[in-house]
């Protein structure tokens, strides 16, 4: 048994080089098959995209580049599809006024249903003061005041917002005689 110790002690260092020879082998002919493969492959890329690069074909071959360009061009308008497309815009800038003017009115809606409601708080809150300051009459008149501005403001804004809204629109919308 000390033999066979032995004769594993001995065998263990060269095999174990051998085995890390190997590796550096192996590596060495991945490496090089590796950039084999890439050179092979970057080739064959280059190749496909000289071959699908239009560009060059249309400046290489001018005229059959213009009448296949031409034939594609008759084949989209036989469809119909441009005057579809050229229909679908115009009816979205026609109801594109109406929309944000709508949108417009709502956000100056909500503008003063959130400040009328601030303000119902703030006149609502003057009589519960926790210091006693609101108990007074000229504390209440003074919030009184302020809320009945704040609303009057507001309406006002909406006024403008609305007038301003109805000149969007009606700069907006195209002419009756531009389109029969």
């Amino acid at each position: 048994m000390d033999g066979e110790l032995q004769d594993r002690g001995s065998i263990a260092p060269d095999s174990t080089e051998a085995a890390k020879r190997d590796i550096a082998e192996t590596r060495e002919r991945m490496a090089s098959t590796v950039t084999e493969l890439e050179q092979r492959v970057s080739g064959a890329v280059g190749e496909a995209k000289r071959t699908v690069n239009v560009m060059e074909h249309a400046r290489q071959h001018p005229w059959p580049a213009l009448t296949i360009a031409f034939a594609a061009g008759l084949a989209l308008a036989a469809t119909g599809a441009d005057r579809r497309a050229a229909d679908a815009t115009v009816r979205a800038a026609k109801r594109a006024p109406d929309a944000t003017k709508r949108r417009v009115a709502q956000a100056v809606d909500a503008t003063k249903s959130g400040v009328s409601q601030l303000a119902e708080r703030v006149s609502g809150d003057s009589g519960n003061g926790a210091n006693g300051a609101g108990d007074s009459p000229a504390s209440s008149g003074l919030v009184s005041k302020a809320t009945n501005a704040l609303r009057s403001q507001v309406r006002e804004l909406g006024d403008d917002a609305r007038r301003g809204i109805d000149a969007i629109a009606g700069a907006a919308e195209p002419p009756n005689s531009a389109r029969t």
